[in-house]
């Protein structure tokens, strides 16, 4: 199901990794611009990266919030204890399924993988509350597909019982190599179920879930057409994508490139005028009729917080900002 490494995909990307010296100077260059909040994320495995604990503590250094978001193979005992002493925010593992049996099958993780995970999960909210400690927050994310709709309602046992603080739902994003893994419409019906079972299996201990948004998303194949046939997009103005190449992209569901930071500091990329004609384009999305080009933006992920913002600004909320 995994978007850019999927074995159904028909060619694997190229791989990448971003030099240290380059991620330390675009989070410095975010920092002096005034970025609040970096997650380490996507399109492979952070973690593999030889320098990644150094690198995710210079943005805490910075006064940054930041998330990782991993698979969790190269969790240990010695690494959570460094992500409680940096003071990283929140910790989201990629945990597909309640068993390790439907883990191995959807991952390719060995047999018993996943079962370490969730201890060392467990390991660092004891270590975390042991000492004391606010954050970071940790929780588990499960991506919907036939092979593991049955199983969230023990995810949600496992996961109140280790006293994590969220589960996540996502939306398996279906393309022509994941179609056979999109649920029936009476699988859809077993899934609503397990994610409200399971929801409420984690607020009975005091923990929480994103089960009414998720619950929330229209079912139909565009399902934000309508929101953007209201209203702007302004993910350009708030948000943007470093990949492990360089390349910029305005959105995770763009694909459109507006610059890389090799050889361009972050700050140029950010103020081009191909950034702005980005934004001028989501800006007119109900004028448009049409999606932003290169962008996913009928079937956007980031609108429910386009939506807050859009709320935000019509209600003056962010004047006390300037």
């Amino acid at each position: 199901m995994c978007w850019a490494h999927s074995p159904l995909l028909p060619s694997q990307p190229h791989g990448n990794t971003l030099p240290r010296a380059e991620f330390e100077r675009l989070i410095r260059d975010l920092r002096e611009l005034g970025a609040r909040r970096i997650e380490v994320c996507g399109s492979g495995e952070p973690m593999l990266h030889q320098d990644a604990l150094p690198m995710i503590r210079l943005v805490k250094e910075l006064g940054m919030e930041c998330v990782l978001i991993t698979n969790g193979s190269r969790l240990s005992e010695p690494v959570c204890a460094e992500f409680v002493d940096m003071g990283l925010d929140a910790l989201a593992v990629s945990v597909h399924a309640g068993t390790d049996e439907a883990h191995r099958a959807i991952t390719g993780a060995p047999l018993g993988e996943r079962r370490r995970i969730m201890q060392i999960l467990g390991h660092i909210v004891r270590l975390r509350d042991q000492g004391q400690a606010a954050v970071p927050s940790v929780g588990v994310i499960a991506v919907l597909q036939k092979a593991n709709y049955r199983e969230l309602v023990r995810l949600a046992q496992e996961a109140a019982e280790l006293r994590l603080d969220n589960l996540e739902f996502v939306s398996l994003g279906i393309n022509p190599a994941s179609a056979g893994l999109a649920l029936s419409p009476e699988e859809g019906e077993e899934a609503t179920k397990q994610v409200v079972e399971a929801d409420a299996i984690m607020r009975a201990v005091g923990k929480g879930s994103n089960a009414a948004a998720f619950l929330d998303r229209p079912r139909e194949t565009e399902w934000t057409r309508r929101v953007f046939q209201s209203m702007p997009c302004y993910i350009g103005q708030f948000f943007c994508r470093v990949n492990a190449n360089g390349e910029v992209n305005p959105c995770c569901g763009c694909s459109r490139v507006v610059g890389s930071i090799t050889g361009q500091s972050f700050a140029q990329i950010w103020r081009s005028e191909t950034y702005r004609l980005f934004r001028r384009e989501a800006l007119s999305l109900p004028e448009r009729c049409e999606p932003v080009a290169e962008c996913r933006c009928y079937t956007c992920g980031h609108y429910p917080f386009i939506v807050q913002y859009h709320e935000d600004l019509t209600a003056g909320r962010f004047a006390n900002l300037l």
